[in-house]
């Protein structure tokens, strides 16, 4: 999916492309992934 949208002909041009995250862009994806998947407080 993520290759088609830019019109990528291939996944390991994109892969390729956007490899590198930015350490802040990682962990907050990472921080607002965990928080999806926390069980609600009941």
């Amino acid at each position: 999916m993520v290759s088609a949208e830019p019109g990528h002909a291939t996944t390991h041009f994109t892969q390729g492309t956007y490899q590198t995250v930015f350490p802040d862009v990682a962990k907050a994806a990472a921080e607002a992934t965990a928080a999806m998947l926390k069980p609600a407080a009941q």
